[in-house]
């Protein structure tokens, strides 16, 4: 066992054994029923706690120390039944998930009443922990700066969806979103008088816990996107406690995180808020009721998605009378809210013939377009190289074609996907995928293994 651990361990609890507990020991001097229920946790679990930096060694006191409120606390509204086994109970600390049972005096089998902890899983990431992080502008180029924020400062926050990493994000991918939505004065006015800076805040989502705009299933990316959620319904309540007015700006994946952070906050009020959807890879319509329940502004523009977006396109399909009679609801004018239900319906229709449109080019592209994500990674390979000279047709006389596969495969390659430029229309799309891949001067098959 690590013996840095060990000893912050001793140091927050885990002083002595319960001969009747068997593997089971007391989590603290003061947890063992005199106050509250007895709380014990099983001697195994101390290896899942791994010490280190100074961050680690935080996180560690914080989430001990929060875990011995259990004494009082478990059972509560915010614990929920763990879904593999029924009779545990399981509670979000932090970035561990606490699974636990509690035994009641008669039905115990031998061992004192109490909390029983049996299982502790710790969300992790590849990048950046989920959460607030201040972006400067430096003359032309914006800085993240990886500290993370405890509250939100700036008058534009923005949550990513698809990228790299939270660098590519904040640098590259959001800020000319942000600038197009939110540049013109009247949101200046809608701040409070505020002439806004160039500064924003980044909520990071990471990417790791998506795949082709859905979230992943395992158990580990759900615990990851919990803990997501519930550190920006954290940030969203604060913002709204100090009467913060707040603009959002949520691009792709990012719709999903901020859908739960929302059902998260429950019906609380949220209207210092608004919000915009770029590119989202969820159903706008069914964020709409939350955001009606806690008083968040939609921006006019409500969402906005490329044509050639597949992936965003295929969720807002056939949303369009749900769509409207959500925006309706929220107060938005009946018109341009049938104006929204008749632009979604065309959408899709579109996007429909514009499929269709490329599958006289060769059956690889009809394939990559309409895949399923899971056969996407074998496709981009082994099925796209091997129908080269049909691909290689795709890319010299389709744009559409170009920019769809690019979307479908998840490029973050910004000049080439469409996914990453929301506002641009075919025409400057076009300019920019044509102009990215003369100045990279890549070849066919480079091309299409940098889209897998």
């Amino acid at each position: 066992m690590n013996a840095q651990a060990n000893q912050i361990a001793q140091q927050a609890g885990f002083s002595r054994t319960s001969s009747t507990a068997s593997q089971f020991i007391l989590f603290d001097d003061d947890t063992d029923g005199r106050c509250g229920r007895a709380v014990y946790i099983d001697s195994a679990l101390l290896n899942q706690f791994s010490g280190g930096s100074e961050k680690g060694k935080a996180e560690l006191r914080y989430v001990f120390h929060r875990i011995k409120q259990l004494k009082a606390k478990a059972g509560g509204l915010s614990s929920h039944f763990d879904p593999a086994n029924p009779k545990q109970r399981v509670s979000m600390i932090g970035k561990v998930k606490v699974s636990y049972t509690i035994l009641q005096d008669g039905h115990n089998h031998g061992k004192p009443s109490g909390v029983y902890i049996t299982g502790l899983d710790l969300a992790r990431f590849n990048d950046l922990d989920p959460g607030l992080y201040h972006v400067e502008q430096d003359r032309r180029d914006f800085v993240l700066n990886k500290k993370p924020q405890t509250e939100i400062k700036t008058t534009r926050a923005a949550v990513n969806g698809l990228c790299e990493d939270a660098e590519q994000a904040a640098s590259t991918i959001l800020p000319p979103m942000i600038d197009t939505a939110y540049g013109d004065q009247k949101w200046a006015r809608e701040a409070g008088g505020l002439a806004a800076d160039d500064s924003y805040t980044l909520f990071f989502n990471p990417p790791q816990m998506y795949n082709s705009g859905k979230p992943l299933k395992s158990q580990a990316e759900g615990l990851n996107q919990r803990y997501a959620a519930q550190s920006l319904a954290k940030a969203l309540l604060r913002a709204q406690a100090k009467g913060k007015k707040v603009q959002w700006t949520v691009h792709g994946d990012g719709i999903h995180t901020f859908h739960n952070a929302l059902k998260l906050a429950g019906n609380k009020d949220l209207s210092c808020h608004t919000a915009v959807f770029l590119s989202p890879n969820k159903d706008v319509s069914q964020i709409l009721p939350l955001m009606k329940n806690t008083q968040m502004a939609i921006h006019d523009k409500v969402f906005v998605s490329h044509k050639h977006d597949v992936n965003s396109q295929a969720a807002q399909s056939g949303n369009g009378e749900r769509l409207r009679k959500g925006l309706v609801n929220m107060g938005y004018d009946a018109g341009k809210a049938q104006d929204f239900k008749t632009k979604a319906n065309e959408r899709v229709l579109g996007t429909g013939q514009a499929i269709l449109g490329t599958l006289g080019v060769g059956g690889a592209i009809g394939a990559a377009i309409l895949a399923p994500a899971t056969a996407i990674p074998t496709l981009s390979v082994a099925g796209a190289v091997g129908s080269g000279f049909a691909l290689k047709g795709m890319y010299n006389k389709t744009t559409a074609a170009k920019d769809m596969v690019a979307a479908r495969m998840n490029s973050t390659e910004r000049e080439a996907n469409p996914h990453l430029n929301p506002f641009a229309d075919e025409v400057e799309m076009r300019r920019r995928s044509n102009a990215h891949y003369k100045a990279q001067g890549m070849s066919f098959v480079r091309r299409v293994l940098m889209l897998g």
